[in-house]
């Protein structure tokens, strides 16, 4: 659709008012046709690589919306414009369009590869400075932060690669979030709170009196994101429910304590972890991975100078990572750490002591760990471990473990599956 004849003929569709899926690609008009606020039964919407859509028309009146992908619009700078608005204009007057008729009842939104994008609304400069700055607790500001949008049904969000995107509306009821490639200064307002007669939104990265319980808080269960440290400006008690965190290309990260508040905050919930592709990782202590008692899953991929191996083990004591003084020790029999994958960690030289006091780990897979050489003499300490894959290491290693004298089958003899997948090093 690339001609003015083809960006015509889109303009001049009229779909059928009961449509309700909807897939948009490499269409190059500068603006969507206006049918497409008519289409009041659509339920999702797919924008795919229209590479000259600079704006998208109001969606609020779109009731039936629950998916929205927007996916490589390389000019996109705002969502849901309105064209009676200035641009230039204050942030009251911006706000005067009712949130109940401002945005869609969207349960599910990705935002994918939009280098322009700046917010849901042209303006939202003003708005993220009102976060940053304006947003304390006196009655005017309160007034002002209900007038802010609010996706009041959003379940999941997917941002990635929106350099430009620096305030997100709120999102009271958001259980899985995933944040890749972002703006570190972004502010999202996610937690909401009842006060006296009036909805107030709190922000959430400055909210002082985080409410879990209450009618209008969030239970984030899963987050997915490639700056851990964005993390820290969220209250720690906004944690208490994820059960899965993945840490991915984290380009700054290079200690898990980066990231010791969250895991503290999900202490007693998080079962699924997963570290992956973090370039300059070098330590997973002191990183606080002794707080996480509810741990089942852990897998660490890609960490090219990870050294997990070399230890300072300090006489009698138990924990999950490397016991040093200043690390709170985790008693082994309280551990529930039940599978461990180890994937591309070329700096693995031995498997770190610390893995004999997991009593409860079931499932041990390491892949593409070259330098690994040999199997240690406390593997049957893991008298529960059933299940041991080894792929892509080297074939020494593969030797050592066969029924051959001085090699290491005599520590793994009591694990009833052992694989051995394409070692070939």
């Amino acid at each position: 659709m690339g001609t003015e004849e083809g960006k015509r003929l889109i303009e001049k569709l009229q779909p059928h008012h009961n449509l309700k899926y909807l897939e948009v690609k490499k269409y190059h008009g500068l603006r969507m046709p206006g049918w497409i606020t008519l289409l009041l039964n659509l339920v999702e919407l797919h924008l795919t690589d229209c590479r000259e859509l600079k704006y998208l028309p109001c969606l609020g009146n779109l009731l039936c919306l629950k998916v929205l992908r927007l996916i490589m619009l390389a000019n996109l700078e705002c969502i849901g414009e309105d064209t009676s608005v200035d641009s230039s204009s204050t942030f009251m007057p911006q706000l005067s369009i009712a949130k109940s008729s401002y945005l869609p009842p969207l349960e599910t939104l990705e935002m994918s590869n939009l280098p322009k994008l700046k917010g849901w609304r042209r303006g939202v400069e003003d708005d993220h400075q009102f976060l940053k700055d304006g947003s304390n607790h006196s009655s005017s500001n309160k007034a002002e932060l209900q007038l802010l949008p609010c996706f009041s049904d959003l379940k999941s969000l997917f941002i990635w690669n929106c350099p430009e995107l620096t305030c997100f509306p709120c999102c009271p009821k958001m259980e899985d979030l995933t944040l890749l490639n972002f703006n570190s200064r972004m502010q999202m307002i996610i937690n909401c709170e009842r006060d006296v007669n009036l909805e107030v939104v709190i922000p959430f990265a400055s909210s002082s009196s985080w409410s879990p319980h209450s009618e209008h808080s969030t239970a984030i269960k899963k987050v997915t994101i490639s700056n851990v440290s964005w993390l820290n400006s969220v209250p720690v008690e906004a944690f208490q429910f994820v059960e899965s965190l993945q840490i991915w290309g984290d380009k700054e990260l290079g200690s898990l304590g980066e990231a010791e508040n969250v895991f503290r905050g999900c202490s007693s919930s998080l079962r699924y972890l997963i570290i992956s592709n973090c370039c300059i990782l070098r330590s997973i202590v002191p990183g606080g991975l002794e707080h996480l008692t509810a741990l089942e899953k852990l897998e660490i991929r890609n960490c090219n100078n990870l050294r997990i191996s070399e230890e300072h083990q300090e006489e009698g004591v138990k924990c999950i990572g490397i016991a040093i003084s200043d690390i709170l020790p985790l008693p082994s029999n309280h551990h529930s750490l039940h599978t461990l994958t180890l994937h591309g960690l070329p700096q693995l030289v031995n498997l770190p002591n610390w893995m004999q006091f997991l009593p409860a780990l079931q499932s041990l897979e390491i892949s593409f760990c070259n330098q690994l050489k040999s199997m240690p003499n406390w593997m049957p300490n893991l008298q529960s471990l059933t299940h041991l894959t080894v792929s892509g290491c080297s074939k020494s290693l593969e030797r050592r473990c066969q029924d051959s004298p001085g090699g290491d089958r005599p520590y793994i003899k009591h694990i009833p599956n052992i694989q051995f997948q394409d070692c070939f090093y």
